[in-house]
């Protein structure tokens, strides 16, 4: 899908090569939905995300941005504590952890 100049299969692709190395142990989930020229990237912790969680989150959202100057972005870090299911935000996966299955 296409909005304002941005095709969202294209900035699926920059947000995994921007996680590339940034995927810590807590990290559970990566979405991400585009409204207009804006990219909402949810990243999902399991426990509260750690200072170099944020930063390393800030620097993948940012090298997506350097991909498209002409987009603007807003992360988002949320906790959401396993066992609990990963919300269902509305936005396209790029990153799911492996987690056992729940009964």
């Amino acid at each position: 899908m296409k909005h304002a100049g941005l095709e969202e299969h294209a900035i699926a692709l920059s947000l995994q090569r921007a996680l590339l190395g940034a995927v810590t142990a807590n990290l559970r989930a990566v979405s991400f939905k585009l409204h207009d020229s804006t990219i909402h990237v949810d990243f999902i912790y399991d426990g509260d995300p750690a200072p170099e969680d944020v930063e390393s989150a800030q620097i993948a959202v940012s090298e997506v941005i350097s991909d498209f100057p002409d987009a603007n972005a807003i992360e988002c870090l949320r906790r959401v504590d396993a066992p609990a299911a990963v919300p269902v935000l509305g936005g396209r996966l790029v990153f799911a952890r492996k987690e056992p299955l729940r009964p």
